[in-house]
């Protein structure tokens, strides 16, 4: 025999107690429950829109959405191609990396309704950066989607301890952090990308969306 048939066998793992351990099932979100979360997004100020609809409708890692810059998109052919994240660690504080795997290095088709809604946060996000330049604040010039006021990369955490004073907007928090770490879902970073991957169009989401017109 040239080739041992069994070298491509994946070899279960056993646990203390000589038992095969499976996989545990990776729960994803139904299409009920994607549109509670995407229509609650009208009480949630518009970059976290944007960002969350963004996790919800492409199912990107978080380090990878915050990794996101604008030439990473083209619009007229409706993708954005992922090639690096953002992270954090207390060592080496906020950094740029490469992606989890060579594979993770892609492209991927977004919706139309998403790229209009992204060419409006884009407006958006100038629009904050003028001003801000205008009353003689710090601004650090960025071309990353979400960033922090003064346009310096956004902690990886802000997203997931995201709130706010308006009670509106914290009803929102509260569902979200239910899916996202009460429930029996597993941690957003660690299956985020795959969870999501049964939603693919906004159409059949319907979302009400609370757009800034600039």
């Amino acid at each position: 025999i040239k080739e041992n048939p069994c070298s491509d066998v994946d070899i279960p793992k056993i646990n203390g107690n000589g038992e095969t351990m499976r996989p545990k099932e990776i729960k994803i979100y139904t299409i009920d429950e994607a549109k509670m979360l995407l229509s609650t997004l009208k009480h949630v100020t518009f970059k976290y829109q944007i960002f969350f609809t963004l996790a919800m409708l492409t199912g990107l890692r978080r380090g990878e959405i915050l990794g996101l810059e604008w030439n990473d998109f083209d619009f007229d052919k409706c993708n954005v191609r992922i090639k690096r994240t953002s992270n954090y660690t207390p060592k080496e504080g906020i950094y740029t990396d490469v992606t989890k795997t060579e594979k993770s290095q892609r492209f991927i088709k977004i919706p139309k309704e998403l790229s209009k809604l992204l060419k409006l946060y884009q407006n958006s996000q100038q629009f904050d950066f003028r001003n801000r330049k205008g009353k003689g604040l710090e601004i650090v010039k960025t071309d990353r989607l979400f960033t922090q006021a003064n346009g310096k990369p956004m902690h990886p955490n802000t997203c997931l301890l995201y709130t706010s004073p308006s009670p509106r907007e914290k009803w929102f928090t509260l569902l979200w952090r239910s899916y996202i770490q009460t429930s029996q879902r597993q941690p957003a970073d660690k299956c985020w990308h795959r969870r999501c991957n049964c939603i693919s169009d906004t159409r059949s989401l319907n979302p009400n969306y609370n757009v800034k017109h600039i």
